[in-house]
């Protein structure tokens, strides 16, 4: 995976078993219709103008792309899995990040809402009580992780950056710096 930053943007090539993929992420405030796919092309061309590396050939990409996916990265706290005979499970419940352990806790999350059912056969209000709980208190260290994870992968400054890449270069799995022009 390469990983090119400017403060508040990110460029993310991912080999994607041979048939490499690309994400922008940065962060904004901007008052957009993530629907208006054309008002998000613009919105991702103007963030991304004058990017050095490869950032100009991934917005050409992007642009010219039948498979281009906008939209905005929020996560929304809720306060119950559950009401009457409906439970959230996967990323409805309790999604974690972008870039990891959303399927692996989807599937944590189905097995502890069957083994709570197993558990209360003939009260789903006990079993789902009971797989929520659970449920959270695994998922709970994975979200916190996940904010900081956030500003790893899009920091705001140049000295965050510089941060982040001294850290990452320190780690036993190594990591490779690649500088733009």
């Amino acid at each position: 995976m390469l990983l090119y930053n400017e403060p508040g943007t990110s460029l993310t090539i991912h080999p994607a078993g041979g048939k490499p993929g690309f994400a922008l992420i940065f962060r904004g405030q901007q008052d957009f219709d993530y629907r208006d796919m054309e008002q998000g092309r613009r919105l991702v061309e103007s963030t991304y103008a004058g990017g050095g590396w490869l950032t100009s050939l991934a917005l050409e990409e992007w642009g010219a792309s039948d498979e281009r996916y906008f939209d905005a990265v929020t996560r929304v706290e809720v306060p119950r899995w559950t009401a009457d005979r409906v439970v959230l499970l996967g990323d409805a419940a309790s999604c974690i990040s972008l870039f990891g352990e959303g399927s692996s806790s989807a599937i944590v999350g189905a097995k502890t809402l069957a083994d709570a059912i197993v558990a209360h056969p003939d009260d789903h209000t006990a079993a789902f009580a009971g797989y929520e709980h659970r449920h959270r208190k695994h998922v709970r260290s994975l979200q916190r992780g996940a904010g900081i994870t956030s500003h790893l992968l899009v920091p705001k400054t140049r000295s965050g950056i510089t941060i982040r890449n001294a850290v990452l270069n320190a780690l036993p799995f190594g990591s490779k710096r690649i500088d733009g022009p």
